[in-house]
């Protein structure tokens, strides 16, 4: 097994191990709240509750998006399987979009209508809620942590939700603490759609960058300006034109076509296109390269200015 192989490998227990790790935390915490809900009869931690399962559905769509992107190639996908992860993302996105959106509804709609939560039980309350804050502040700085190092988007993804999550724990909490003190009722759907605006204004952007991924957006910026410098580090390369780049979920795919001196023989115009993807991979691990070869011309190389870069450009090379 060869550098890149082990990288990626190394890659995939991490997103695997994160994913697995964020479901089973979801569980453990649906179950606490729905349970500490029910006994002291509170709605706003039933609702809490009803988000954990959410984060359950979407971990585990995480989950399974990971494992159906680490498939290899085959004919029918010949640039693999990494859209699965991209997809998964798109999911995670737009159920947080609607728990923004639902959020800001309900606490209108109880503001309006006057509608109360329950007052008994209020410590046991803050309790759960206390924790499930601490443990989904963790959790999300463990998969952002992850996402950053896999360039994962769907962890990434997860991520934002449990950050989101520290957020509306945290707002559930000081509701039912202030409330254990003042009679408030409109504190609680008041920090509930300070929350959703919130939710909404992280989801958003998130969506946009799954929606580029999805519909072929180039590479950032920096990273094509990353990619050129590398090719044109090598003094045997001419020039490199018609970059072409994308992303398929971690994968990065590159297309490209770069000029060498046409007095080279097949083999080595073909060393040179190896020794620049051995550069490129070197950077961009998880990357899916394809280098055209072109032969240089008079524009690159004219008779009375050779291409001093080019080992045989000293010569006069005619087109």
């Amino acid at each position: 097994m060869n550098n890149r192989d082990e990288h990626a490998g190394h890659h995939l227990r991490l997103k695997k191990r994160a994913s697995f790790f964020s479901v089973s935390v979801a569980i453990i915490l649906a179950t606490a709240k729905l349970a500490v809900g029910i006994t002291i009869n509170s709605l706003a931690i039933i609702a809490m509750a009803i988000d954990s399962i959410m984060d359950i559905v979407m971990s585990a769509a995480n989950f399974v998006g990971i494992r159906m992107a680490a498939q290899p190639a085959d004919p029918e996908h010949p640039f693999g399987h990494g859209k699965f992860e991209t997809m998964a993302a798109l999911f995670q996105g737009t159920v947080i979009l609607g728990i923004g959106i639902f959020l800001t509804y309900e606490g209108v709609r109880r503001i309006v209508s006057g509608d109360t939560m329950a007052t008994e039980g209020l410590q046991l309350g803050i309790a759960i809620m206390a924790v499930s804050a601490m443990v989904s502040l963790v959790l999300s700085r463990y998969l952002r942590r992850t996402a950053r190092t896999t360039d994962s988007l769907a962890l990434q993804t997860d991520s934002l939700h449990y950050s989101t999550d520290v957020w509306t724990n945290g707002g559930v909490m000081v509701a039912l603490t202030v409330m254990f003190f003042v009679p408030w009722p409109w504190l609680d759907p008041l920090i509930s759609i300070l929350i959703a605006l919130y939710i909404i204004k992280e989801a958003l952007p998130l969506l946009g960058k799954v929606l580029n991924e999805l519909a072929e957006s180039a590479l950032p910026e920096t990273q094509r300006q990353q990619i050129t410098e590398i090719v044109l580090a090598n003094r045997e390369i001419v020039d490199l034109h018609d970059l072409r780049t994308r992303k398929s979920g971690s994968t990065k795919i590159m297309d490209m076509h770069i000029t060498v001196c046409k007095n080279y023989t097949i083999k080595q115009a073909h060393d040179i296109a190896d020794a620049v993807e051995a550069s490129l991979k070197e950077q961009f691990a998880d990357a899916d390269i394809v280098i055209h070869l072109d032969p240089c011309s008079v524009k690159h190389c004219p008779e009375e200015t050779p291409n001093t870069q080019c080992p045989i450009g000293k010569q006069t090379i005619k087109s």
